[in-house]
């Protein structure tokens, strides 16, 4: 071949990698990528039905609100290694790891030592965490001027922890907090991580390997303080996801062929359809069938969901705006 054709043959590639670049570069700008999600629900209680899990559904419908896409939710037992392997699995996946209970003061919480032999680190006493238990939950410990001590070097021994200027405690004189084991173990955290508190609430989010997020159980704590850690995920996630319902008197079967076809044409674009029976009375006039489309281009969702009305003699139901963070 000579140098001339050579030369054609390489042009004509360049060509066609920079339109494929271009190509590739277009369809990463219409369709952003969603930031991922996933949950692991830690607890025996959950597992045997005599808990309810309501973490996960307020976790999904919070994440949904703010366009991170959740993935998985799974749920295990208090065994040390079906937590490490699930939470190693889920942090390479996922962009963000959520896992809810085993933080108590029990002998089975041990979500905080599983999840630090996880990634290989190890628990230390949070000195922070201990401080904020003192001014919030004062009944829980006891505060004594270090210089009223008479073993200081008897403190570690004894369980004790030495707070150092904090104007909220004794004054800011140094002084000693005393407290229970039982207590001390909410305390320990993974060294490598960091800790983010709530205001009002002494329980740290405590957040390790980079995004694995460690949440009390108890529901009225998980969701005070994923509310008030939202916004920072939300800085994060990108544009917000959008959901349009369709109500329809038609069975399902009716309406499966059309759906399917309108997938089809706008999946590529990022749009989702979910098919959902009421099972109320069409003949009453009551819908059967709502149908929902999810995407981040709200303008093609309201295409989308008014072309899906027209093809399953539907309506377009109420839009539900979510809270403002």
């Amino acid at each position: 071949m000579s140098l001339y054709a050579i030369a054609r043959s390489a042009a004509r590639h360049t060509v066609h990698r920079s339109s494929l670049r271009a190509t590739i570069a277009a369809m990463s700008t219409s369709v952003p990528r969603a930031k991922t999600a996933s949950a692991l629900i830690i607890g025996d209680e959950i597992l045997s039905g005599k808990t309810k899990d309501t973490n996960s559904n307020f976790l999904a419908k919070s994440l949904f609100d703010i366009g991170v896409d959740m993935r998985r939710i799974e749920v295990v037992p208090d065994v040390e290694e079906e937590i490490i392997e699930a939470v190693r699995r889920m942090s390479e996946t996922y962009d963000y790891v959520f896992t809810t209970g085993g933080i108590g003061p029990t002998h089975d919480d041990i979500t905080y030592e599983s999840i630090a032999k996880a990634f290989n680190d190890e628990l230390v006493l949070h000195e922070e965490t201990l401080a904020m238990m003192a001014r919030i939950s004062p009944k829980m410990v006891e505060v004594t001027p270090l210089a009223a001590v008479a073993d200081p070097a008897a403190l570690d021994r004894k369980s004790y922890m030495t707070v150092r200027d904090d104007p909220t405690i004794a004054g800011g004189a140094p002084s000693v907090v005393t407290t229970t084991q039982p207590r001390l173990r909410m305390a320990r955290l993974p060294s490598q991580s960091r800790s983010v508190f709530t205001p009002g609430l002494w329980v740290p989010l405590c957040i390790t390997n980079g995004n694995v997020h460690i949440f009390p159980g108890i529901p009225r704590l998980f969701q005070a303080m994923l509310t008030g850690y939202l916004p920072t995920i939300a800085k994060e996630a990108g544009v917000p996801l959008r959901r349009r319902a369709v109500g329809t008197q038609l069975p399902e079967s009716n309406i499966a062929d059309a759906l399917t076809a309108i997938q089809e044409q706008y999946g590529p674009q990022g749009i989702k359809i979910g098919s959902y029976p009421t099972f109320g009375d069409g003949n009453a006039g009551r819908d059967r069938v709502n149908v929902t489309v999810v995407g981040r281009d709200l303008p093609l969702v309201e295409k989308v969901a008014s072309e899906i009305a027209a093809a399953i003699q539907g309506h377009l139901l109420p839009v539900v705006t979510p809270s403002p963070l």
